[in-house]
């Protein structure tokens, strides 16, 4: 349905209940070629760059910054367009829920904000977390944990295999 509209909208190529045209195969059959080679390319680009961006991002926090405790302070809604009405239900997990963390710096400065890294129906109200956090500028800090340790990672790992099923549909079709 979508590549008959494109085809009409981008070609002004009409569908005809008899039979077809070569002009109709030619251009589906670029259309395939090009959704087949780039759905891979852009999915793993992305992937691949956010990937990099929480690395070099929690690098240089662990790197340079301060590490402290934490307290889960409270939790809000990444999203009120979205009620559920069992906290137990399946979609509840799609309901974000992000931590806000409250933490005492070295300077004996409160702040209570959101990390900046992922963090999503993980933590309770209450719970205790080691975060790391900017010297320089204490509300940009992350809360260390293995997910964090690991999402990264694996962010790369599957944009590097969509890259790769991108340029290998690509080579089949030259």
């Amino acid at each position: 349905m979508i590549r008959w509209w494109i085809l009409r909208n981008c070609f002004g190529i009409r569908r005809r209940n008899w039979g077809f045209d070569y002009l109709d195969v030619l251009f589906m059959s670029i259309y395939n070629d090009l959704v087949s080679f780039l759905s891979p390319m852009v999915g793993g680009g992305v992937a691949l760059a956010i990937g990099l961006s929480i690395s070099k991002k929690t690098r240089k926090l662990k790197e340079t910054g301060l590490a402290a405790e934490g307290i889960v302070f409270n939790l809000e809604n990444g999203d009120d367009r979205i009620t559920v009405t069992k906290s137990d239900d399946f979609w509840s997990f799609f309901n974000a829920r992000y931590p806000v963390i409250r933490f005492l710096t070295a300077d004996k400065v409160w702040i209570t904000g959101k990390p900046s890294s992922f963090a999503h129906n993980l933590y309770k109200a209450g719970q205790t977390v080691k975060v790391i956090y900017n010297k320089e500028d204490p509300a940009e800090f992350i809360i260390d944990s293995k997910l964090n340790t690991i999402l990264s990672p694996l962010l790369q790992g599957a944009g590097v295999i969509l890259l790769i099923i991108g340029l290998v549909v690509f080579a089949g079709k030259i």
